[in-house]
């Protein structure tokens, strides 16, 4: 009858320890799959704040152009000048047409050389932000008065609610 019980402790233990090792298993692939939801959340943030940035360099109402030619990788100073005043003034354009294009977000460009200006193009910031996203691609700003351009930074952040 010993050797009855010695065995059945045995198998008792090993499938303790199986089993253990199955819920240590399970943890360990949980917390690998929830860190990969959060890095693919991550990635289609990133993501979202690229295709912003392509459609705000791509406005009609910002764009370079010279005897009808598009210029790329270009703001028009006095364009972004007269847009950012729109939208100022008007606040349903913001609030409407440009939120469906650019959503919760903030464009700027921030001069570098030779000045050190700053222009916010758009923004909407909501109050309860969970994350944001920021993507940054060096611009020209084209001065058509003086006709000579300037380096700058063209800035995007997304934020999530």
């Amino acid at each position: 009858m010993k050797k009855a019980q010695i065995r059945m402790f045995e198998t008792i233990a090993v499938l303790f320890i199986f089993i253990l090792l199955i819920g240590f298993g399970l943890v360990f692939y949980s917390r690998m799959h929830s860190q990969g939801m959060f890095d693919r959340r991550e990635e289609r943030y990133e993501k979202h704040a690229i295709e912003v940035a392509q459609a705000a360099v791509s406005l009609p109402e910002l764009k370079c152009s010279s005897y009808n030619t598009v210029v790329s990788d270009c703001i028009d100073y006095l364009k972004a000048e007269a847009f950012i005043e729109a939208v100022s003034q008007n606040p349903g354009l913001k609030n409407e047409y440009y939120f469906d294009l650019f959503g919760y977000s903030r464009i700027e460009f921030r001069e570098i050389f030779p000045g050190g200006s700053v222009f916010v193009i758009y923004d909407f910031v909501p109050e309860d932000i969970v994350s944001r996203s920021t993507f940054n691609t060096p611009m020209s700003l084209y001065y058509p008065s003086r006709r000579t351009y300037s380096l700058g930074m063209f800035t995007v952040e997304v934020y999530e609610i």
